[in-house]
């Protein structure tokens, strides 16, 4: 019984790991992505005044 708990803990600390290098991994790239991100909310703000102003 106590290989199969040291054996769960061994996975539970692994799946912690992994979880903290995808945010990392995620974090990372949505920081190189910003400057898309940004680009793409004032693209949709200008075609919204756009729309805006034909009414």
């Amino acid at each position: 019984m106590e290989g199969l708990r040291e054996n769960t803990v061994k996975k539970k600390d692994i799946l912690i790991y992994r979880g903290y290098e995808l945010l990392k991994f995620a974090t990372k790239r949505h920081c190189e992505n910003l400057p898309v991100y940004l680009s793409g909310i004032e693209e949709s703000c200008k075609e919204q005044i756009e729309e805006m102003e034909k009414l």
